[in-house]
């Protein structure tokens, strides 16, 4: 996959889980790769409303396994995140901050 634009229609598929869009904005807020493990923390708190030491670390692991598994290889597999899977570190690419722009001309409308 390239990294040239992204059409709505996709964008439109990888932002259609509530997890994915939370996980893009965390990254989006980082210039640095991110660890799944603080990115799913990100998700937890962003998705549930609650601050941090309201959600269990066991409801933390399933965001994490739930990104790690399906969440994380559809993006990447989109090219939208870079996932290094020795380091566990999740990267936002060129291609995700379109994603991105196409979520923030949708949410706007």
């Amino acid at each position: 996959m390239t990294n040239e634009g992204v059409s709505q229609d996709v964008a439109l598929r990888l932002l259609s889980h509530a997890y994915r869009r939370a996980l893009l904005e965390c990254l989006d807020r980082h210039d640095a790769p991110v660890s799944l493990a603080d990115a799913a923390a990100d998700v937890a708190r962003k998705c549930k409303g609650k601050p941090a030491p309201d959600i269990s670390d066991a409801e933390i692991e399933r965001i994490n396994l739930s990104l790690h598994h399906s969440h994380v290889p559809r993006l990447s597999a989109r090219d939208a995140v870079a996932y290094d899977r020795d380091r566990k570190t999740v990267t936002l690419t060129e291609r995700g901050e379109r994603v991105i722009a196409v979520h923030d001309r949708v949410s706007a409308d």
